[in-house]
Formats: C-alpha cells, sequence, structure tokens
C-alpha cells in the first residue's frame, strides 16, 4: 500500500470515529435529559405527596443506638454542641 492511500484510510476511520463519538455523545446526552425531566416532573412530585413521616419513638433502640453512632458519635459525652467532630454542629 502506498502511503497516500494509507494516510487516507487513517483519515477516513478517523472521521468515522468522530462522527460516531459525536453521534454517541448526542444519544446519550438526550437520553439523561430525558430521564432527569422524568424525574422531577413525574416521580418528585409523588414522592413529596406520599412523605414518609419517621419520629424517633418509631425506632427501637437498637436503631436509636445506630442513628445516633453515625450522626453524632459523642451525643452523651458533650454538652450540646460538639466542635471535634467533623460534620457534627
Amino acid at each position: 500500500m502506498r502511503p497516500m492511500a494509507s494516510a487516507r484510510i487513517f483519515k477516513k476511520a478517523g472521521l468515522v470515529l468522530a462522527v460516531a463519538l459525536a453521534a454517541g455523545i448526542t444519544y446519550y446526552a438526550g437520553v439523561v435529559y430525558a430521564a432527569r425531566r422524568y424525574t422531577v416532573e413525574v416521580l418528585l412530585p409523588k414522592a413529596r405527596a406520599a412523605g414518609y413521616p419517621l419520629a424517633t419513638s418509631d425506632l427501637s433502640p437498637r436503631q436509636l443506638d445506630i442513628l445516633l453512632k453515625v450522626e453524632d458519635p459523642r451525643f452523651f459525652s458533650h454538652a450540646g454542641i460538639d466542635f471535634s467532630t467533623p460534620g457534627a454542629g
């Protein structure tokens, strides 16, 4: 094969690859946009309407202990505000 023919084949292959990549990105963006729109318009109002109210009285003692260990590990040892635990206030 001559060098010019080889270069032409690579250029065409690169162009086909670029077009395929652009088409894939465009398709994916459209699918993601449609899915996000569907979630906001359809699922979010249903989730808000259904709600799921939960009080601490609904938790077992073990569940409450787990919740406190995750949210504020030093809950029983500080005076109300824990500045030493990251994220706890």
